[in-house]
This record gives structure tokens, C-alpha cells and sequence, in this order.
């Protein structure tokens, strides 16, 4: 066939529907022995429940620091529950981010690092986010493991990947308004 050429004429048909298919909620309104009239807004409904359990209770909340090197994007923690839980079974960390710990008000706090599984950095920082105490913490599978205390009253913890390399003399931490550019 050359360019250009008119296509030849088809006369292909497409088959006529089947008159047996039926739609997806109806078999799986039979499947699960639901009424067909309400099949359709039963599993819409399901699937909206099924949906919100798989959500966070609240979603996590992150705030760019910055400590005098870089931007860090940390994760704050504010409840009980998320505190205790804090960087535990998480398998990676990435570069310039972290997790920021609010304690109000400032108080003496040690963490320990059980079933975290890779290294860490703690910085403590008091309510002027003056660094009081730095930590390099190694994983721990099972107890008993090491503690690591503050030396002063602290406003903020601040867990970075270990290879994270501050530099020297500590700048005291700033919180940034938005997207550092």
C-alpha cells in the first residue's frame, strides 16, 4: 500500500452484548449475599470504611529546622503515644530529616533506642534552642539498652540519621517559616 492510498473498506461488526453479563457490585452483591437493589451503595459505603481505617489517626505534622548547616525537614511529635513509638522499626531514614520531640514544659528527658533500627543522632535543645547535649545512638533489638539522658532542662529533641555531620561550634536550632528556597 502506497501513501496516501484510501484504506480499504471493512465490514467488521462487533458482536452484540451479551444479555447475561451483569455488572461488578452485582456479583459481589451475590458473593456476599447482599440484597442487588442496595448491593452498589453498601459497598461504596465499604469501601469508605475500609479506607479511613487504613488513614493515621492524625496526620503527621513536619517543620523545617535549620541547625546552621542545613534545612532539616523533621516530623514533630507531640502525644504520648507517638513519643514512645518515635523512630522504632523504621528501616531508613532520609538525608537532612528527622524527628522533632516538643516537651512543654522544658523537663530532664533520656531516650533509649529499642527496636530502632539504625543509628541515630540526638540532639537536646533547651527553650532558647540552645543544643545542650549531643548523642550518637547505636540500634538496639532487645534490652537491655542504653539510655541517653540530657544534661539540662530540655524543650527538644532532635533525631537526625548518625552520618548526619554537624558542624562546630553547635548554632542554636531555628524554626523556618515555610520551604527553605
Amino acid at each position: 500500500m502506497r501513501l496516501g492510498a484510501p484504506l480499504p473498506a471493512t465490514t467488521t461488526e462487533l458482536p452484540p452484548p451479551l444479555q447475561s453479563q451483569t455488572s461488578s457490585h452485582t456479583a459481589v452483591a451475590k458473593t456476599l449475599r447482599i440484597p442487588a437493589q442496595n448491593a452498589a451503595r453498601k459497598l461504596r459505603y465499604l469501601a469508605c470504611l475500609l479506607t479511613l481505617a487504613a488513614l493515621p489517626a492524625r496526620a503527621a505534622e513536619y517543620l523545617w529546622l535549620y541547625d546552621g548547616e542545613r534545612p532539616i525537614h523533621a516530623e514533630v511529635v507531640y502525644s504520648d503515644e507517638d513519643r514512645a513509638r518515635g523512630l522504632m522499626y523504621r528501616p531508613w531514614l532520609a538525608p537532612y530529616s528527622g524527628m522533632l520531640f516538643i516537651s512543654a514544659p522544658p523537663q530532664a528527658v533520656a531516650f533509649w533506642m529499642k527496636n530502632t533500627l539504625i543509628p541515630l543522632e540526638m540532639r537536646f535543645y533547651d527553650a532558647r534552642g540552645e543544643r545542650i547535649t549531643r548523642h550518637l545512638a547505636r540500634p538496639c533489638s532487645k534490652p537491655p539498652c542504653a539510655h541517653y539522658p540530657a544534661r539540662g532542662q530540655t524543650a527538644y529533641v532532635l533525631e537526625t540519621r548518625a552520618r548526619y555531620r554537624l558542624v562546630a561550634p553547635p548554632y542554636p536550632l531555628q524554626f523556618l517559616p515555610a520551604l527553605p528556597q
